[in-house]
């Protein structure tokens, strides 16, 4: 007999007798098509393994509880967006034995019972398990209290995610903006290992693209409904493994071809490490391609959606670049007056100027900045990126920390993976002095695909971490990558110009804050947020006076 420690998922089918004597064939078709698309390739991207399977439920187990909790709630958020059929699932982590074709134990039993306490839809977890999960997971659990489980001697915290506002996008999907079909990675070689390696990918591909707002994508076997596809196949000759990708656009337009070679004995870092890149070349791709079919049209006669995609091609972070994002949004804004994106856009970038002494570059829009505040309270769900932003204000213009975080937890509830919500929510916690929990999500939105403007602002908020931490050199590094990457970036240069005077090199700091200088003049420490008579986090404290050691004026 053996005996492992493991993350255990208990799924189940909702209404599976009922679902069976209605119609049976229909019932079969659709629970073979989750296991195709959507259950297996996320178990297996995420390396765990089915160890029972009871025709309306299955039990698997995971080494790493994060990977178990971000597999289940990424399932439960497909069967919503797909409208399929529903499961409650139930996660613990315990003694797991195996023995004569069967598996039983601690994890299996409490991870039984707290699936058959969940909701429809729903995810059950123990206290246990919770405590194991980082700052980008935790929001997303409401707690249900201490519940008497059957069969288990002591009671059992339980932590709940489901209902009417978890999980699955917000309501950003639009007949205008891409739709991509992630046809399930191929493979001619029956062995076991290599089978189980192209169902991770595919995982890893529908994970990575499905987490963004503005693109519509699944693993499916019928494409016929999505613009662009994806088609991958798995080659294997002994230990040696390739990648071969193509990406099809409407029409049948050959727009990327790739090759990805690797080797079994490394197979799942070169798992993790080919899915995330083949991501992010579909995604460059595919905008590009989006962007270059309207390109000869001026912008005054795009769509709210072609302006949304151009807004998200661009990658200038500097004055110019932030107010032209802005006047996309407002043009977006005007085309499609109740269309909640386009809003919540144009007040995060309006934001970034602000904070960045760029508001020369908007300030032609600031009348119309009430309506869009009011705008996004009606349009946008209260779980949208626009809320974290108005979290940011809440700390920089008014000191409420508390309410910050209440708010950014709320978004990070409902959008975990969402690389923009968690990009802004690095800035809250930052600003909040808690660098930890801000190096927790852009972590995890390193492991994600990025929109092009977002990568020199999620460095520049790694910089800002060792700030806090006191690791000046090494803050001072990746400021200097963010501004070597957008040349124009204020802020990559505020950080740079506080390290290094907070690290006694004064030199190196004035010069720093000569380029702040001379890309906004009028920029103060006011204007950055700082007020003399308000009590600060000790980190924050010490970043202003690091900008004032630097030369910045009060």
């Amino acid at each position: 007999m053996r005996r492992t420690l493991s993350a255990v998922l208990a799924a189940d089918v909702v209404g599976y007798s009922n679902l069976m004597g209605k119609d049976a064939d229909g019932t079969l078709t659709i629970l073979r098509r989750i296991r195709k698309e959507i259950f297996d390739p996320l178990v297996s991207s995420k390396h765990g393994k089915i160890v029972k399977s009871m025709g309306d439920g299955w039990i698997v187990t995971f080494a790493a509880v994060s990977e178990a909790v971000e597999c289940a709630m990424q399932i439960q958020d497909r069967l919503k967006i797909d409208g399929m059929l529903q499961l409650r699932m139930g996660l613990h982590i315990g003694d797991v034995a195996e023995a004569d074709n069967d598996v039983f134990g601690e994890g299996i039993n409490v991870a039984a019972r707290l699936e058959a306490l969940a909701e429809p839809g729903a995810l059950a977890i123990s206290g246990a398990v919770r405590t194991l999960l980082d700052g980008t997971l935790r929001p997303s659990f409401e707690e249900a209290g201490e519940r008497s489980l059957k069969n288990i001697s002591e009671p059992v915290p339980v932590w709940v995610r489901g209902g009417e506002v978890a999980g699955g996008k917000t309501a950003m999907e639009s007949k205008g903006l891409p739709s991509l079909a992630i046809l399930p990675v191929s493979t001619p070689d029956p062995r076991y290992e290599i089978t189980e390696l192209a169902k991770a990918i595919t995982g890893d591909l529908a994970t990575h693209l499905n987490a963004l707002r503005f693109l519509k994508s699944r693993p499916t076997q019928s494409p016929d409904n999505f613009e662009y596809r994806l088609s991958v196949t798995l080659r294997a000759r002994g230990n040696r493994l390739r990648l071969e990708a193509t990406l099809a656009a409407p029409g049948g337009a050959q727009v990327l071809a790739e090759k990805f070679d690797g080797d079994l004995e490394n197979s799942f870092d070169w798992q993790d490490e080919t899915g995330l890149t083949l991501a992010q070349h579909v995604l460059d791709r595919l905008i590009s391609h989006e962007v270059a079919s309207f390109e000869h049209l001026e912008n005054q006669k795009c769509s709210a959606e072609q302006l949304l995609l151009r807004m998200l091609a661009l990658s200038a972070l500097d004055g110019p670049g932030v107010g032209l994002q802005v006047d996309l949004m407002n043009l977006a804004i005007d085309r499609k007056p109740d269309w909640g994106p386009s809003y919540a856009y144009a007040i995060g970038w309006w934001a970034l100027a602000s904070s960045n002494g760029l508001g020369r570059y908007v300030a032609h829009h600031r009348d119309k900045l009430s309506k869009w505040n009011a705008k996004v309270e009606e349009l946008e769900p209260s779980f949208s990126n626009a809320r974290i932003v108005f979290a940011l204000g809440k700390v920089v213009q008014f000191g409420d920390y508390a309410g910050a975080v209440a708010d950014m937890r709320m978004v990070l509830r409902n959008l975990p993976f969402d690389p923009e919500a968690l990009s802004w929510a690095a800035w809250v916690y930052n600003y909040c002095d808690r660098p930890h929990d801000a190096l927790n999500c852009i972590e995890q939105v390193e492991r994600s695909v990025l929109p092009t403007y977002l990568a020199p602002a999620i460095i520049n908020s790694r910089a800002m971490v060792h700030m806090l931490l006191g690791e000046y050199e090494t803050a001072v590094f990746h400021a200097t990558r963010a501004s070597e990457m957008s040349p124009s970036f204020i802020g990559a240069y505020l950080i740079a110009a506080a390290s290094f005077a907070l690290s006694g090199n004064k030199n190196a700091a004035a010069k720093a804050m000569e380029k702040v200088i001379t890309l906004s003049p009028n920029y103060t420490l006011t204007k950055m947020g700082w007020r003399g008579n308000r009590e600060f986090p000790p980190g924050i404290v010490r970043y202003f006076e690091g900008l004032k050691m630097a030369g910045l004026p009060e």
